[in-house]
């Protein structure tokens, strides 16, 4: 059965709230060195930003939209910067950077799917 636009729309809300969320807590542990848990929770947000783009991409052109695509890939870029520092000892300068340009590419998408989470842009 196929969703309805409203019905898309809100599975997207869904997966990018939930992705952020948890992408969120992660970056919050990893600033207070708690990699353990933090790699629990970047997991818990990778699990929803390869919904979404399997979803996107399963879609026709009126959701296949390049703000989606942008988005996973600056997720994908942080997720990779973390699991590298983690893995090599170095320090987490970078995945802050990287964290700033993934809520930087988000920006678009939230207003896509209407949502109203806050991406603390500075």
């Amino acid at each position: 059965m196929e969703m309805n636009m409203t019905e898309e729309k809100t599975y997207l809300r869904k997966l990018v709230t939930l992705g952020f969320s948890a992408t969120k807590t992660s970056i919050k542990l990893i600033s207070e060195g708690r990699y353990d848990l933090a790699l629990h929770y970047l997991s818990k947000a990778n699990t929803h930003f390869v919904a979404l783009e399997n979803y996107v991409y399963s879609k026709d052109e009126k959701i296949m939209r390049e703000e989606f695509i942008d988005a996973v890939v600056a997720f994908n870029n942080f997720y990779e910067e973390v699991l590298t520092n983690i893995r090599t000892s170095h320090s987490h300068q970078h995945s802050f950077i990287y964290f700033d340009d993934f809520k930087r590419k988000l920006v678009p998408v939230v207003g896509l799917v209407d949502s109203n989470i806050d991406l603390e842009l500075n």
